[in-house]
């Protein structure tokens, strides 16, 4: 797949657009933050002054009480930024969880062939890793840059050199970032890649753990190995580039003290600054040099933030199916008309699909597959056509399509939740009667009955509790408690006559044209049709 052309910081640039509004108001309260912490130096120096006098002044208890109101002030900024920090936190957590619950059924089928989607789905926790960093993205890293500004900016007001000083000192920031930047995002992202594999082979070791619990366990092992491996070299170059970073925010915080240090020391010794002066330029430059340390340590989280802002993309960037088509409101579907279908190497007889209509398909699983995908609106065909009532499937609203149909694939199972749940979807408008007359038409509902909470109990997917022939019958019952209009099944699900028998009576009640891929032999009522090789 074409790899973006958005880059990662811009990505993270347009997620923070959406809490915009929280996000300036963090900044306002940096800014003021900043400002007041400056009254700390600056009220030094003037209690410093009016000290050497020796003698108790309202003036210095005025300044003591206005300097203590100050650290006062700033706290609670401090602690308005920390209640907009857990509020952009909550929306961000929110709105990612919506969207990838959203994005996932409608993306499109061919998004999705190179990717495992339970695996992708595991690019949520980077949603974790995502409010964990903005924290120090949104508080530590703008009151550092804040101090260190307004820190050199008030110094400047002391002497000319202070500007010089601060002007080079901003370069030489410009240069530590400018050339390792891209190079530590890219490790990040490359290491967090890794990461990725490893989760994916324990989650497979785990799906699997009968398969290797009978086999020696040296395969898993040395395949973790070389994962970890892979990791480690990653993980090592990334933390080889932050490191670097590191020791260049060390440099320069050497620079930063002994140039501040030498420059006030002579203007001391010159007369240039008194000692009050002196002293409140030495707190200033206390907290320049924590807040340059504070951004060399927070480096890291926030390469992780940009990084997680990639992960999620993978799964927000994926293109969703088309919404737009001709009858918005309404989609007729009969008569279907599939004229010249090639898939893969074989042809698709030219056909025309009334309401009610019973057709058995028989040929290779792998195109009886695509066949049900293309005419479900999920792939585009390549080659050949499908219309519904005339309309081509290509110019079809695709969501009011399938809300009068339902497919049936080897690959559906049940979801984790109660047994309900599972064949209702929690529909309000579900008749319970006949939920109950479909599981004992499919002759499920004694089995069900003997479970703890019946049709309450909880399972889960792969759960041994309702077996796997249930669990296909609850996936067919559900998509008939739908009455679609058009329904495809592939192999597996008529296990037998009587499920063919149950099925025949409810089909038969809403006319419900049937597309069903099994053994001719077995479907006396259905057409055949063969699916010819080229």
């Amino acid at each position: 797949m074409a790899k973006s052309s958005i880059s990662p910081w811009t990505k993270l640039w347009n997620l923070l657009k959406l809490e915009k509004r929280d996000i300036l108001h963090v900044l306002y309260y940096a800014i003021f933050a900043g400002i007041i912490s400056l009254t700390l130096p600056l009220g030094i120096q003037a209690i410093i002054n009016l000290i050497q006098g020796a003698e108790v002044s309202t003036s210095w208890i005025l300044l003591t009480c206005l300097v203590t109101l100050g650290v006062a002030f700033n706290g609670a900024l401090q602690v308005l930024q920390l209640d907009l920090v857990e509020n952009i936190q909550e929306k961000v957590f929110t709105r990612a969880s919506f969207e990838f619950i959203y994005r996932f059924p409608k993306m499109r089928v061919r998004e999705l062939e190179n990717y495992y989607p339970p695996e992708l789905s595991n690019r949520f926790f980077d949603v974790l890793t995502l409010q964990k960093g903005l924290q120090k993205l949104l508080l530590d890293f703008p009151a550092a840059v804040i101090q260190i500004i307004f820190g050199l900016l008030l110094l400047s007001f002391y002497h000319p050199f202070f500007i010089a000083f601060a002007i080079l000192l901003i370069v030489l920031i410009y240069i530590i970032f400018k050339f390792s930047l891209s190079k530590a995002l890219e490790t990040s992202i490359l290491e967090s890649k890794k990461k990725y594999h490893i989760a994916f082979w324990i989650q497979q070791v785990a799906a699997n753990f009968r398969t290797f619990k009978i086999f020696p366990d040296e395969y898993e092992q040395n395949k973790n190995n070389t994962l970890v491996k892979k990791y480690l070299e990653e993980r090592q170059s990334h933390f080889g580039t932050v490191k670097n970073q590191y020791k260049q925010m060390v440099v320069f915080k050497v620079i930063v003290t002994l140039g501040l240090l030498l420059i006030g020391g002579l203007l001391v010794i010159n007369q240039q600054m008194n000692i009050g002066q002196f002293v409140a330029a030495e707190i200033i430059i206390v907290l320049v040099i924590n807040s340059v340390e504070k951004i060399g340590l927070s480096l890291e989280t926030i390469y992780d933030v940009v990084t997680a802002v990639e992960k999620i993309s993978e799964v927000t960037s994926k293109k969703l199916d088309r919404k737009t088509g001709v009858h918005e409101n309404d989609v007729q579907l009969f008569p279907i008309k599939i004229e010249n279908l090639h898939i893969e190497e074989s042809v698709i007889p030219d056909l025309v699909v009334n309401e009610g209509d019973l057709i058995n398909i028989v040929g290779a699983e792998i195109v009886v597959n695509d066949f049900f995908h293309y005419l479900s609106g999920m792939k585009k065909t390549k080659k050949g056509r499908i219309f519904f009532n005339r309309e081509e499937i290509a110019n079809i609203n695709l969501d009011n399509y399938r809300n009068k149909i339902a497919l049936l694939l080897n690959t559906d199972s049940i979801f984790e939740g109660t047994i309900w749940e599972n064949l209702t979807l929690s529909n309000p408008n579900m008749s319970s009667d006949r939920v109950y007359q479909m599981l004992e038409d499919f002759n499920i509902l004694d089995h069900i009955n003997k479970l703890p909470d019946s049709l309450n109990t909880y399972i889960f997917s792969g759960n041994k509790k309702i077996g796997a022939k249930t669990a296909k019958k609850i996936c067919l019952i559900r998509a008939l408690l739908k009455d679609p209009k058009f329904l495809m099944i592939e192999k597996g699900y008529i296990l037998s006559e009587n499920d063919q028998k149950a099925l025949m009576k409810h089909i038969k009640i809403d006319k419900t044209c049937v597309f069903l891929a099994d053994d001719a032999h077995q479907l006396n009522e259905f057409e055949p049709l063969y699916i010819k090789q080229k």
